[in-house]
């Protein structure tokens, strides 16, 4: 899950340090005004991305997740994925809702787009292989015949 994280946080860095950098010298120097920015557009944010992955992977694991199953790319790509779609959702509703806080409306679209990434991913099932998802339940050996992997998924 540190690779998928790590991705979609990356994305609301870069969406805070390009919408400071378009500010331009309008942005205030005062310490409150970044606080809440960097809260807004990043630490709230990847926040509700943690909390809705983490609710989706606690009630259903997922493989990507796993250690053994040497999927941080694609994790990664999902991360990036997810912040996007995080990022946009968060965006459309500070827009169309009034009164929400900007916070609360990038929380909330990252938290959304985080559940709706990680319930796409494959699930983890017991007798599988965590890399590929072979059924190792006919096999003797520890290993995968299909990919290699060295353990199988125990719930």
């Amino acid at each position: 899950m540190r690779a998928f994280l790590i991705a979609l946080a990356s994305v609301h860095v870069v969406i805070a340090a390009v919408s400071a950098v378009m500010s331009g010298p309008n942005i205030p120097e005062s310490v409150w005004w970044w606080l809440n920015f960097d809260l807004t557009l990043v630490v709230v944010p990847v926040a509700g991305a943690w909390l809705g992955a983490s609710i989706v992977h606690t009630t259903s694991r997922r493989r990507w997740f796993d250690r053994r199953a040497e999927c941080a790319v694609r994790c990664a790509l999902a991360g990036l994925g997810a912040g996007a779609l995080g990022a946009g959702l968060g965006l459309l509703w500070v827009i169309w809702i009034d009164g929400v806080h900007e916070a609360l409306g990038t929380g909330a679209g990252s938290f959304a787009a985080a559940v709706a990434v990680v319930v796409l991913l494959p699930r983890a099932r017991p007798g599988r292989c965590v890399r590929c998802g072979y059924s190792l339940e006919q096999t003797d050996r520890g290993c995968c015949p299909e990919c290699g992997g060295y353990a199988t998924l125990t719930l």
